[in-house]
């Protein structure tokens, strides 16, 4: 069985959509049902985000660890949401991984570790970088789950202007804006920019 027949659970280990996404997305091409699986995957699209909230809300109010009322439930509600994206933007790279790079990798020698380091993530850091920074974009400016989420003190972006511009406080309603339109330009600039080097 190939490497990317059986990606490891290690990309979870930053816990955003974008790299959850990944051993999903590996399972959704190469075993058997993959249909049922990207269908569970973009289960979240069916939902407005105002009811995904909600139903976070009545999961996590009573439960045992403290995830409501912290930035834990943003996490939570982020990657439930934004799964998808993160699905799509690492399926067109790992269909390209083609299983014989990996079976001439081991037959050289070369164990899970180093083969999963320098055959299959190579290839996959362009789209790693791009899905985080489309999803980075998305979170900023996230208004729909963050409105049901957010305490007192601790508003997201989203939630933050709308409060603002409710006040009437415009100017300060621009500037922030203007700061939302400035973070999602420079982090396209740094991807383009690493994506030209990586293909290089």
């Amino acid at each position: 069985m190939s490497i990317s027949e059986r990606l490891p659970d290690k990309p979870v280990c930053l816990p955003t959509p974008r790299q959850a996404g990944q051993p999903e997305a590996a399972l959704d091409i190469k075993i058997p049902g993959r249909g049922i699986l990207e269908g569970l995957a973009f289960v979240p699209w069916a939902f407005p985000g105002a009811a995904l909230a909600i139903g976070l809300l009545w999961v996590y109010m009573d439960f045992p660890l403290p995830v409501f009322n912290t930035l834990w439930i943003f996490l939570i509600a982020y990657i439930s949401r934004f799964l998808p994206y993160g699905i799509r933007a690492t399926n067109s790279t790992i269909i390209q991984i083609h299983k014989e790079l990996e079976e001439a990798s081991v037959a050289c020698g070369a164990g899970f570790a180093i083969t999963f380091r320098r055959i299959v993530m190579p290839p996959m850091r362009p789209s790693i970088m791009a899905g985080w920074i489309l999803l980075a974009t998305q979170f900023i400016r996230e208004f729909g789950t963050s409105i049901f989420l957010y305490s007192p003190g601790a508003e997201p972006m989203g939630p933050l202007i709308f409060f603002l511009y409710q006040d009437t406080r415009y100017g300060t309603v621009g500037a922030l804006g203007l700061r939302v339109c400035t973070i999602s330009m420079i982090l396209a600039a740094v991807g383009l920019r690493y994506t030209r080097i990586e293909s290089q």
